[in-house]
């Protein structure tokens, strides 16, 4: 008996050395997602240099301004929120405890993106600590909405950016900058962060897609493709990738946001993502020429997205 006992602890227990190897894969990933796009404005410094020496400063200078907008700056924005846990106001018969909930109203009105009428109902509440947890449950439901909005319009911009520039190293960059961007957006909505640790995971799943998509173009991707050497075809996997990584990060963010530790949603994430995959490609074909948007539109039938996905793009621990 003793015997058994032992050993169904031993395969409860995760093994040991799983997390640091996760670590020290994310790190790796998130290092050669850098050095590509090192490499690439390099590249491009290197070819203005031949017309003008002039010309490849003011693109690194250029670049430089950029990567400070839309990347140090966002990054510094989302670490300094607070982490909180809005999970208790998920179950609608929970008692709340007051003090609790005036603590989360007070972040939430200080930080949170509220409407005009929102911050007047909610300081009504916090200052009459009336029915005020049904208040909040009302605000995170509102919140949750404009999450998903801005989730969709991101993921949006990331298949056309993608699908449009033909660029593995700029597709790399766009990929990066506009998720970070999406990541700080749904953070604001509440004012409130992930844990380092989450932030981390997330991060690190979107650097391992910019990596790839920085090498789909010497990817063979087989029977999920049949117009495989097709540029049109490349650029529409490439787009509906995009659109995909984005949707997985930007629900992974906003799970986190809204369940904390609980780690049933991480499935959640997943589902949600390939659902709203199909409304981000066709609205995005909305805004495409229609010559373009018509030969995607042939080709997306005939991809098998999520073979491929799985069959090219590594797989992180959430």
């Amino acid at each position: 008996m003793d015997k058994m006992k032992s050993d169904m602890d031993h395969q409860s227990k995760k093994p040991a050395g799983l997390m640091s190897q996760f670590l020290r894969l994310s790190a790796l990933v998130i290092f050669l997602a850098i050095v590509a796009v090192v490499s690439a404005i390099v590249d491009i410094g290197n070819n203005l240099r031949s017309i003008h020496v002039s010309l490849a400063w003011i693109f690194y200078a250029a670049m430089a301004t950029g990567i400070f907008w839309y990347g140090v700056r966002p990054l510094m924005a989302i670490l300094s929120n607070q982490t909180r846990d809005w999970s208790p106001l998920l179950d609608g018969e929970a008692e709340i405890d007051p003090d609790w909930a005036h603590q989360q109203a007070t972040l939430l009105l200080k930080r949170g993106q509220l409407s005009s009428d929102e911050v007047r109902r909610l300081e009504y509440h916090i200052t009459f600590r009336k029915d005020l947890p049904n208040c909040l449950r009302e605000l995170l439901h509102a919140r949750s909405t404009s999450m998903d909005e801005v989730i969709f319009n991101q993921s949006r911009m990331a298949f056309l950016a993608v699908a449009v520039s033909q660029n593995g190293p700029l597709d790399a960059l766009l990929i990066l900058s506009i998720n970070i961007a999406m990541v700080k957006k749904v953070i604001d909505e509440l004012g409130i962060r992930p844990s380092m640790t989450d932030l981390f995971r997330i991060y690190a799943w979107v650097a391992i897609g910019a990596v790839v998509m920085d090498q789909f173009e010497d990817l063979e991707f087989g029977e999920a493709i049949p117009a495989v050497g097709s540029v049109v075809g490349k650029s529409v996997v490439q787009g509906m990738g995009a659109a995909l990584l984005t949707l997985r990060a930007g629900y992974l963010t906003k799970a986190y946001l809204m369940r904390g530790n609980d780690d049933s949603h991480r499935k959640e994430a997943r589902k949600w993502a390939r659902i709203k995959l199909s409304g981000v490609v066709v609205s995005g074909m909305g805004e495409l020429p229609k010559g373009i948007a018509k030969k995607f539109e042939s080709l997306i039938p005939n991809i098998d997205l999520g073979k491929m996905m799985r069959s090219t793009l590594p797989s992180v621990k959430q």
